[in-house]
């Protein structure tokens, strides 16, 4: 009798336990669906979201190539990490060259690149959606811009949008704030790269004294110092490398 008895309580647990599985399921198949048909009744919202996302997968791109989306350049490698020269000399004795004097402006340029594709297929994508559920639309060209500011990226898109089915509605504005460190650790690098191009070194430690948000961390590895400036509260790290007023081996 007791075996039977756990049998049956094992089935029942069994039983429940897909139950539960099932409904969790179901729920979040349908939570899901709402949020995207309540994004698609928002074009706003809709935008929004998919430029925040390219936003943040830009920005990984930058903080680990030292700014660099395209046209990447000189880099070494290091326990599995690449390190991209931002100043850089390849002889010896002298100072390096920095390779990236206007850092932030070319960083919003490739985000604004970067960005821009993505949200030409958000807007398709919300076009094809919109279609199909009996909707006339009509798009207009696209105008994004990206501006790295302390704290935050502004995108800025302009794209006339009609949506016509009972009743016109249209759109221009699709503008989106993304929270980021960026503009800091960006401020950070100009500094270190024009302290090492002109006195061949930068004083970390120092640094740190007067800016203690931020870590600091170098390297030195084959001729090179390999920098990581980490903000302490988000996690942010922007890498690169630097190779200036190196002696030749003996």
């Amino acid at each position: 009798m007791n075996c039977k008895n756990k049998k049956a309580q094992v089935t029942l647990f069994v039983i429940l336990a897909i139950v539960i599985i099932v409904s969790i399921l179901v729920f979040s198949f349908f939570i899901q669906k709402r949020i995207i048909t309540l994004n698609l009744n928002n074009p706003l919202a809709y935008i929004q979201k998919c430029t925040k996302d390219s936003v943040n997968s830009a920005v990984l791109i930058l903080e680990e190539n030292g700014g660099f989306i395209y046209n990447k350049s000189l880099s070494i490698m290091h326990q599995g990490q690449n390190y991209t020269y931002l100043c850089y000399y390849s002889g010896n004795y002298k100072s390096c060259v920095n390779q990236k004097p206007e850092l932030i402006s070319d960083m919003e340029k490739d985000i604004a690149q970067y960005v821009s594709r993505d949200v030409e297929n958000c807007f398709s994508s919300y076009k094809s959606e919109m279609q199909k559920r009996g909707y006339s639309v009509e798009l207009g060209e696209m105008n994004l811009s990206a501006e790295i500011i302390p704290g935050k990226i502004i995108i800025q898109t302009r794209r006339k949008l009609i949506l016509n089915k009972e009743s016109v509605s249209d759109f221009e504005k699709f503008d989106a704030i993304v929270p980021s460190p960026l503009y800091q650790l960006a401020i950070i690098s100009g500094e270190i790269l024009r302290q090492e191009s002109e006195f061949c070194n930068f004083n970390s430690d120092g640094y740190m004294v007067i800016y203690p948000n931020y870590n600091i961390y170098k390297i030195e590895y084959s001729n090179s110092v390999l920098y990581k400036i980490q903000d302490r509260k988000t996690k942010d790290s922007f890498l690169f490398a630097v190779k200036s007023c190196t002696f030749p081996p003996y």
